[in-house]
């Protein structure tokens, strides 16, 4: 949906941990910020720029959101999914996760609060 938006579109995800930010999503998100107003990538370990024109921003392993994936799209089409990690610290085929996902706007702004605040303090 973000890709149909173009220049528009902003984009905010968290993925834990810098090393699900693989060649394969780095280039997704690359395209995606070709073209969109903000695509930001969050997670521990995550540079300042972890692909080009993409906005990155390092988390503490004891941060909240470090135990979640979240992906906040908006503004023209809002939408947020978010999951927490319930089972940190177990093989990854073990977890579990606690998810929402929402298309109300209001919602979709106060997910995307936190994840744009941290872009914001690690430029």
């Amino acid at each position: 949906r973000a890709e149909a938006e173009r220049s528009g579109a902003v984009v905010l995800a968290t993925f834990q941990d810098r090393r699900f930010f693989t060649a394969r999503i780095r280039r997704r998100y690359e395209r995606l910020a070709r073209d969109a107003a903000l695509v930001g990538a969050l997670g521990v370990g995550m540079p300042s720029e972890p692909g080009e024109c993409v906005r990155g921003a390092a988390l503490s392993p004891d941060d909240g959101l470090a135990g979640e994936w979240d992906v906040v799209v908006g503004p023209h089409f809002a939408r947020a999914f978010v999951a927490r990690d319930r089972d940190r610290g177990v093989a990854d085929m073990d977890r579990r996760f606690a998810y929402h996902l929402t298309y109300d706007r209001a919602k979709v702004a106060e997910a995307a609060r936190p994840l744009l605040e941290r872009i914001i303090r690690s430029s």
